[in-house]
């Protein structure tokens, strides 16, 4: 499968076989959100995109988010007008050293964007926690 990535304008656009599949818009003010990379659908199929991997990630590289990035802001805190019960509960899990279930990620040129897991990547941001356990679907892609 080949990936293709154009930049037009602020915007790149990410081809696999010819399909779309995500659109980044790289205009964002500084502090204001993380950044987006959004699909056709907000849960695109990863299973066009390539291998998936269970590995650590560093928590310091993952810096935006598929189809949730108006949510949090540029260091990946709830925006305030978000309930907080799942992201306390969830840091409380963590606190505990207790199992929480890998995040997705997709990485794009080393850089991670959140499929899924978006609370913990929050709350181990929050916690300063160096790494989380993430499924990575990596992206080759070509100019």
């Amino acid at each position: 499968m080949e990936a293709t990535l154009w930049i037009i304008g602020a915007v790149s656009v990410i081809t696999v076989s010819g399909a779309v599949i995500a659109i980044k818009d790289r205009r964002r003010q500084k502090g204001d959100s993380i950044e987006c990379l959004f699909g056709e659908e907000q849960k695109p199929n990863f299973d066009i995109l390539g291998n998936r991997e269970l590995r650590t990630v560093p928590v310091a590289n993952i810096i935006g988010s598929i189809g949730r990035c108006f949510d949090f802001d540029s260091s990946f805190s709830l925006k305030k007008n978000l309930p907080l019960e799942r992201f306390s509960e969830i840091k409380r899990i963590m606190k505990k050293s207790q199992p929480l279930p890998p995040v997705t990620l997709y990485r794009v040129n080393n850089k991670y964007y959140v499929m899924d897991g978006h609370h913990r990547v929050s709350a181990a941001k929050f916690l300063c926690h160096d790494e989380i356990i993430a499924n990575v679907i990596n992206i080759e892609m070509k100019r």
